[in-house]
């Protein structure tokens, strides 16, 4: 049976999502490859410049694209102060407000990376972080120039997205929505990330239904 296309969604062929994040190397191409596996375009906007990178600035750029549906993603970073927890709020006012999906990583992508290896049940140091991932990395079928990187800590000349297989990426799926569960929390001393929801409404805008952005994000000042 043929299935029904809503009016409001584009065609399949001409949907383009627009991404903005921090980072413009590695991690960028890992969540625009993610993006074309469910067969979507993509229209990426990302910046070295310290001041663009701002969560609200961020949100702020990929507003103003012409793209069918706009992501936005952020790592928190070691160190979330007062100032920061602000802007994040703003930015998930402002995406709220314009339609567009926002997710998280606390504190970087590569938590997302080590799912498809272990799981993570407490907080760990972005230094902790990439230990672990390298020593896991170390095990793949690699080439001289990325067991050297990874020997000098760097993902440099990985493909993360070629370098994980699906039944991994599966793994790090039930995982992160595990962690989610057990203890979500958006800038606190909790290893997590949103990465399943993004893989959730990629899900959701291929079959045609709509998209769920938000989450219920805990990003209150503390008192």
């Amino acid at each position: 049976m043929k299935r029904r296309v809503s009016k409001n969604s584009p065609k399949r062929d001409k949907i383009t999502i627009a991404i903005a994040c921090e980072d413009s190397s590695g991690g960028l191409e890992y969540i625009k490859s993610l993006i074309r596996s469910y067969g979507f375009n993509v229209s990426d906007t990302c910046s070295t410049k310290k001041h663009e990178r701002d969560p609200k600035n961020l949100v702020e750029i990929v507003k103003k694209s012409t793209s069918n549906y706009k992501f936005v993603f952020i790592d928190i970073d070691d160190n979330c102060k007062e100032s920061k927890r602000k802007r994040l709020n703003e930015a998930v006012k402002i995406a709220r407000d314009n339609d567009i999906c926002i997710f998280f990583s606390n504190e970087c992508l590569e938590i997302w990376y080590l799912l498809h290896f272990q799981e993570v049940t407490n907080h760990m140091s972005r230094n902790i972080i990439f230990e672990k991932l390298i020593k896991h990395l170390k095990k793949k079928p690699l080439t001289k120039e990325q067991l050297k990187d990874l020997n000098k800590k760097s993902l440099k000349s990985i493909n993360m997205y070629d370098i994980l297989d699906n039944d991994e990426r599966e793994i790090a799926y039930k995982r992160c929505k595990k962690m989610i569960k057990n203890n979500f929390s958006i800038c606190e001393d909790v290893s997590m990330t949103l990465l399943c929801y993004l893989m959730d409404n990629l899900n959701s805008l291929r079959e045609g239904k709509n998209l769920k952005c938000f989450p219920k994000y805990n990003l209150k000042d503390k008192k």
